[in-house]
């Protein structure tokens, strides 16, 4: 549906010079597809968005929409093929969530502005793939992060755009309405066809749901799908000078700090010891499970009731996995 062709983007400077975000795109997409831009700040993210949708010119290159190259269309025939959701709170708050909704009509209500049937079933349809029917007649303002960000998905899916962009749909919402807007938008996009590119910083949700990432870095540019990219470590480049890192099973990874040289023998109940592991390689202590090991420090866990052994003390009982962290630093600390 899309092709991008050695596209540069940028903007220019006074003097006529030119500010480059990222070298020449050679990127495509289907039909049927959710394509998540990824990268740094600054890697031009949103300017590509925003390229795309017309709202910036490119420095160079081509941008080919159901094989046509996109400056050749109508700024009416334009609106027709794609729809774009900006981030950002938007300036209607005193509309209903129907009238908000029923403005990406304008392709093809005419000047007038007036709503046909067809409009009215498009905007009705629209509410409905995004579940906000009952809540038509509600203001914009009085909604949810989540509720809002679903409103103007359904703006766009009224607009009834095989092409949908969305520039940070989840920047503001809560971790279950970040799961359920991309979820939604996976739906919407494997029922009717429609190709979503939107851009994001929700590594873990992109890849969980995205069929193809557009990867952009200061001299960089990557298409694949998530699994490829994290094959080839093409995501290494996002954590450049830091310690975080990818891991292909865990997610990522942060090296956690060790503090103490002590190591503790961890056992217990197999369901209880990794979320106690977990916390103790936390506050940065080693942890062994050997049942041979007779160090300073043995804890058995089991579910609220957390038993620990140190070295010429007596036995300790704890009821929760924060008391019994809170109570190792302490003696570390000479508090306890």
């Amino acid at each position: 549906m899309i092709r991008l062709q050695q596209l540069l983007i940028g903007y220019r400077q006074r003097g006529h010079k030119r500010k480059v975000l990222s070298t020449a795109l050679n990127f495509s997409a289907s039909s049927g597809e959710m394509v998540a831009v990824i990268g740094p700040n600054g890697a031009g993210k949103s300017t590509l968005l925003r390229t795309i949708v017309r709202q910036h010119e490119p420095l160079e290159g081509n941008i080919d929409i159901l094989g046509t190259s996109w400056h050749r269309y109508s700024s009416r025939d334009f609106a027709r093929i794609c729809s774009f959701v900006p981030t950002g709170q938007p300036p209607v708050s005193q509309l209903s969530v129907f009238e908000v909704t029923a403005m990406a009509r304008y392709p093809y209500t005419g000047w007038g502005g007036r709503l046909k049937k067809d409009d009215k079933q498009a905007v009705a349809k629209a509410l409905a793939r995004v579940h906000l029917e009952s809540m038509r007649d509600r203001l914009l303002g009085e909604l949810s992060d989540g509720e809002r960000q679903r409103a103007l998905i359904a703006r766009a899916l009224a607009q009834d755009t095989p092409l949908i962009l969305l520039d940070e749909p989840t920047a503001f919402l809560d971790i279950p309405n970040r799961y359920e807007v991309l979820q939604m938008m996976r739906r919407i996009s494997q029922e009717q066809n429609k190709l979503f590119i939107f851009s994001s910083h929700d590594l873990g949700f992109i890849l969980e749901t995205a069929d193809k990432i557009w990867l952009l870095y200061p001299g960089q540019a990557i298409e694949g799908a998530p699994e490829e990219l994290l094959r080839d470590h093409a995501l290494d480049t996002l954590f450049r000078n830091t310690d975080i890192h990818y891991d292909l099973h865990k997610g990522l990874h942060i090296p956690l700090q060790q503090r103490y040289h002590t190591t503790i023998r961890l056992t217990g109940d197999e369901d209880e010891i990794p979320w106690v592991e977990k916390a103790l390689l936390r506050a940065g202590y080693p942890v062994s499970h050997s049942r041979t090991d007779n160090g300073e420090i043995h804890i058995e866990a089991r579910k609220k009731n957390y038993r620990i052994w140190i070295k010429n003390q007596p036995e300790e009982n704890f009821l929760s996995i924060n008391s019994l962290i809170l109570y190792l630093k302490n003696i570390q600390t000479g508090k306890a």
